[in-house]
């Protein structure tokens, strides 16, 4: 294993994205990590939109596994037990990364080996939050963490009470411990049920 940079495999769920997808893989080839330490797998959900065929041709260092239903959990169930990764990371779509990134997140991970799970800013396209993980409301709600605020007033490290699963990194062995995503979630809800656990 390289201890600095252990592989980590990166996966994304897919349901006619196509153009999504060119963005996004077009991001995860800038970042500043070894590119022969990350493996990529897009997950389909029975696209219809040429999606398989265009990753098969353009980005033909993406994994394809093809989903036989569109369920976003069972998409990233499939991925983590084809994943050979020390980390898996969970990647939406029409996430776009910056190119340190992956490098900020494995580093948290390597640093402190009690923790199970990281995510990094989400930010709009004006720069402000999107999310800096969630936190839990009454009657079984959630809201996300510094939504429409600046980036810069979250800038530290700090323990949240679940982590949004558009970006986030999993330890492997903490996913082997809790067992898979429950898919009866179909998509929502599924991130803060693995938080918890």
């Amino acid at each position: 294993m390289n201890e600095k940079h252990p592989l980590v495999s990166i996966i994304i769920a897919n349901h006619n994205g196509k153009g999504l997808m060119a963005e996004c893989l077009d991001s995860l080839s800038r970042i500043n990590y070894p590119k022969s330490r990350v493996e990529i797998f897009m997950v389909d959900n029975r696209s219809d939109d040429g999606s398989v065929a265009f990753i098969k041709v353009k980005y033909k260092n993406v994994k394809i596994i093809e989903n036989e239903v569109n369920n976003y959990c069972r998409a990233n169930n499939l991925g983590i037990a084809k994943s050979g990764g020390e980390y898996v990371v969970l990647l939406n779509n029409d996430v776009r990364v910056t190119d340190g990134w992956l490098e900020e997140l494995v580093k948290i991970m390597q640093e402190d080996i009690s923790v199970g799970a990281a995510t990094s800013k989400l930010l709009q396209e004006n720069g402000t939050i999107q999310n800096a993980g969630l936190y839990e409301l009454p009657n079984f709600y959630w809201g996300e963490r510094g939504a429409g605020k600046e980036s810069k007033d979250y800038g530290t490290l700090t323990e949240v009470d679940a982590l949004s699963g558009a970006s986030v990194i999993y330890r492997k062995k903490a996913l082997d411990e809790v067992g898979p995503f429950d898919e009866d979630f179909v998509m929502f809800g599924e991130d803060v049920d693995m938080s918890i656990r």
